[in-house]
């Protein structure tokens, strides 16, 4: 990808945003990265209502095997079990910036996005949550701050003082988001193993396992293999087995 569709500044950072409204009960995901054009939206979002999902979604609301929805390559429209309705905004480097809306029953419309806040090579998606999925309302996302400025109004009305009118102020309140970094895991799997500390790799282990009682992996391995087929790998071996381990392997 060529930096200068990135931008600068922040704006050039391969990262994902997490924000949550809580009084609108709005959960919104940012992916910065190349965005979307109008076509992909409609190619790749818009085949709910040609292959079926829909009438699958509603079987899993009912009570269906929530693992086969990542299995059936339908793992977006798992959005429709928390939220009835769905906003994906997006902007490409060779488009303008576009909405795709949708509702759990299907239907889908697409349209140039002359409202929302201007996006980079983004996508936003926006879930407004129902009432089934009020504990997601409750998670703990980015911390978000209320600022109090005064701003001077427009009202005719004024104050006497000392001979002189002087403009009424009211308080307005604006709400900031203080981003806060939630896997600041180093990347192993980017650098050879002699670069890695032994505690970079107990922390990786910890987070991959979820893992939080800070206890080391019994030992690891690191390694890449090359050939026909290339990959890296990493394994790592718990220090104690799992309590159901007799039961389910």
């Amino acid at each position: 990808m060529e930096k200068e569709i990135l931008g600068d500044g922040d704006d050039a950072k391969l990262e994902i945003l997490i924000k949550l409204d809580k009084e609108k009960k709005i959960l919104s995901i940012r992916d910065r990265g190349i965005g979307m054009t109008k076509e992909d939206l409609i190619k790749n979002l818009g085949k709910i209502t040609k292959s079926g999902t829909s009438a699958f979604v509603e079987k899993m609301k009912t009570g269906g095997d929530l693992n086969l929805i990542g299995q059936l390559g339908v793992g977006f429209y798992s959005v429709y079990l928390v939220a009835g309705y769905i906003e994906v905004i997006s902007r490409h480097d060779d488009d303008k910036q576009y909405v795709w809306e949708s509702k759990v029953d299907g239907s889908f419309a697409t349209s140039e996005d002359e409202w929302n806040q201007p996006l980079g090579c983004e996508t936003e998606i926006r879930l407004s949550l129902g009432d089934e999925a009020g504990e997601y309302v409750n998670i703990e996302v980015p911390a978000d701050e209320d600022e109090s400025t005064e701003e001077e109004t427009s009202e005719s009305t004024s104050e006497e003082k000392d001979g002189k009118k002087k403009p009424k102020t009211k308080t307005m309140k604006e709400k900031t988001y203080e981003w806060e970094v939630l896997n600041d895991v180093k990347a192993i799997w980017l650098h050879s193993s002699n670069e890695v500390t032994n505690e970079e790799y107990a922390k990786f282990y910890r987070s991959l396992a979820k893992d939080f009682r800070e206890e080391k992996p019994l030992s690891w391995s690191h390694f890449t293999a090359e050939g026909d087929m290339e990959f890296k790998a990493r394994i790592f071996v718990p220090p104690k087995a799992p309590r159901d381990s007799y039961e389910n392997y």
